[in-house]
């Protein structure tokens, strides 16, 4: 197929004018073939009249009219061309000798034979030229007296856009060349060397005598329809209706003409007393744009009987590369972490294309090569397990301070300050506390502690009280954090007698938790991030006996049992790194010991404390502060202390102040 400027259409049309226009249809008469032409450009003599199509393989031009190949039975014989118009709707046009009074396209057919037309000249020519609305077409069908094939070129003309342009020529083949022949063939798409897709034969059931549709195009399929399909489509897909009295036809595709531009399409009927011998003389000949003996699209194994030539040559050959990249990701979890496995497969495919000598191409597509890489990611998904921590901690913190303000005098309790007197009296007081610490695997812990309470002498030798304290704790670890909030309510006695001391306190706190996480640096799946939260509740006792001092030191034994539970955690956020944390409830007992020094400077105004115990839960606490009265109802205080455990510290200041009412 070629496409030309509207410079050759002018041409064509100037030369037709000059031709002498004879009446259709007529008969066109060679040594083998004989067939008629007629006005709606296709071929027979319209309807059932002889001749439509007839071969004469002796070349003797013995033509028999019992053995037509075209006028039995329904005479089936024309194209099609269909279209997108620039409209953007599918136009279809057909002629067929079947229904030569009622064409689609409209024309006139002129006789050339032996005159030249487009600077050829043939034996044999008629030249059928029809216009539509986005076109005109002329069918221009040759051949010599020695040829057995009919060489035909179709050009349509575009007079406005066209796309997706389908030509389509096709025909009933009731090939019959001896008795016992009929309208039922042996049908054939391609025969080697010849391509499925040049190529499409019928062949008689006795005679084996042949008729073809080939073409040397590679722009061409090549069809056969149970149907009698009209439709190009049904032919350039290469359906295969098998044998029966079935149509053949050819069809080819022309992505884009616009207006001015021609496509030209060239084909041949071929015939043969064998469907071997049909092909071979085409291939010979060079019927249908073809070179002579060449075999249109082979490029190994093209000998053929009957024709003498060798496979075209390679020209050129280019080599690209089809790159493919897989990514698989896969979850896996560790020790308080989740990792996201990244294996990325990366393919290369050589597509080597060799272009020949015929302007034909094979492409071959090589082995495919492929390289693994395999990269993890992770990031912490333990929040909850390091609140959980700091929050076991942060209770032991949130014991009372009734100690720390009074000392035991024999059988009596009374402010550590007490240069102004013995009070018996109530007290309110108020604390901050700055909390920061360390935690394992690089998390860090901040947050403040704000409280107030209320204390009461009952007895001489007896205090209660109550307090509230609200706790807010950040956690920050590399692309993790979480946060802990805390309310505590908690009641509170400290008893002597004889110089002993029993202080206990009791517990409980609601609280708040919150985590999320993130993972970062994966290309194809972008920022992942996870959030969560949950509540829970803890409840705590605990009691301690401090024996009577010595030199200021008093040792102490104690007792605690803690009940803590947390809430179930979905995370929010990718479904990739996404956990779940089942609820949890623990109770757990233990003892502790430590011991206590106490000393008063500056008259007594001043006292200095200091604190180390342990525990069985493997907490070890350290404190030490100082308290001042400055007149007879305020006190102020202020400590530092730490808590360890398992490598782990926070890290405390406090400020407390109380007053007298």
């Amino acid at each position: 197929m070629t496409i030309l400027r509207r410079t050759l259409t002018s041409m064509a049309v100037s030369v037709a004018l000059a031709g002498p226009v004879w009446s259709a249809p007529f008969t066109l008469t060679g040594d083998y073939i004989k067939i008629g032409v007629n006005e709606v450009g296709t071929i027979g003599s319209n309807g059932n009249t002889n001749p439509g199509i007839q071969y004469d393989n002796t070349g003797t031009r013995t033509f028999n009219s019992s053995y037509d190949y075209l006028t039995p039975g329904s005479p089936f014989e024309g194209f099609t061309v269909k279209y997108t118009n620039s409209s953007g709707t599918v136009v279809s046009k057909t002629n067929n000798n079947a229904s030569y009074t009622s064409p689609q396209i409209t024309g006139s057919l002129t006789n050339y034979s032996g005159t030249a037309y487009l600077g050829e000249t043939f034996d044999n020519r008629g030249v059928w030229a029809g216009t539509s609305t986005d076109f005109g077409i002329t069918n221009d069908v040759r051949f010599n007296n020695t040829w057995k094939y009919v060489d035909i070129k179709t050009m349509i003309t575009a007079t406005n856009n066209m796309t997706n342009l389908y030509f389509a020529r096709f025909t009933d083949p009731d090939a019959r060349a001896a008795s016992g022949d009929s309208s039922r063939t042996t049908n054939t798409l391609g025969f080697s060397p010849i391509s499925a897709s040049n190529v499409v034969f019928s062949e008689a059931l006795v005679s084996k005598y042949a008729l073809g549709l080939y073409s040397a195009a590679s722009n061409v399929g090549a069809g056969i329809s149970s149907g009698w399909s009209t439709d190009p489509l049904t032919y350039y897909t290469g359906t295969n209706g098998g044998d029966g009295d079935y149509t053949i036809g050819l069809a080819f595709l022309v992505p884009t003409l616009n207006a001015g531009e021609i496509a030209t399409f060239q084909y041949a009927y071929i015939f043969g007393p064998s469907t071997l011998d049909a092909g071979s003389t085409a291939v010979s000949a060079g019927a249908g744009g073809g070179t002579a003996g060449v075999v249109p699209g082979c490029t190994t194994s093209c000998t053929m009987p009957g024709v003498t030539s060798s496979a075209p040559t390679v020209t050129s050959t280019t080599t690209d590369y089809i790159l493919g990249r897989l990514s698989v990701f896969q979850r896996v979890a560790g020790s308080g972490t989740l990792g996201i496995r990244n294996t990325i497969t990366s393919t290369s495919t050589p597509v080597t294309t060799d272009t020949y000598s015929d302007s034909s191409t094979v492409t071959t597509t090589g082995t495919t090569t492929s390289t693994e890489t395999l990269t993890n990611y992770s990031t912490r998904t333990d929040q909850y397990d390091k609140l959980t921590q700091v929050n076991s901690r942060t209770n032991q913190t949130l014991d009372s301070g009734v100690y720390d303000r009074h000392e035991a005098k024999g059988n009596f309790l009374v402010p550590r300050t007490s240069v102004y007197g013995d009070e018996n009296k109530g007290y309110f007081y108020g604390s901050a506390q700055d909390m920061r610490g360390s935690l394992s695997d690089n998390y860090t812990q901040t947050g403040t502690r704000l409280g107030f309470g209320y204390e009461r002498l009952m007895k001489p030798n007896w205090i209660v009280g109550a307090q509230y304290n609200n706790v807010s704790l950040r956690l920050t670890g590399t692309d993790s954090a979480g946060s802990l909030i805390k309310d505590h309510v908690g009641v509170y006695s400290l008893y002597t007698k004889n110089g002993w001391v029993v202080k206990t306190d009791a517990g409980v706190a609601f609280n708040k938790y919150a985590g999320s996480h993130s993972l970062n640096g994966i290309e194809e799946l972008g920022p992942l991030s996870n959030t969560g939260s949950t509540k829970g509740t803890d409840y705590w006792i605990s009691n301690r006996v401090y024996a009577p001092g010595i030199a200021g030191f008093k040792p102490y034994v104690g007792a605690r049992v803690d009940q803590t539970q947390i809430g179930q955690v979905n995370e929010q956020g990718s479904t990739l790194t996404a956990q779940a944390h089942d609820a949890q409830k623990s109770f757990k007992s233990g003892a502790e010991a430590g011991v206590r020094y106490d000393r008063k400077i500056l008259n007594d105004k001043v006292n200095l404390t200091a604190e180390v115990g342990t525990n069985s839960y493997g907490v070890t606490t350290y404190k030490a502060g100082a308290s001042y009265t400055p007149k007879e109802n305020v006190t102020g205080g202020i400590s530092v202390g730490q808590v360890a455990q398992a490598g782990t510290r926070s890290n405390l200041i406090q400020a407390e102040i109380k007053w007298q009412f």
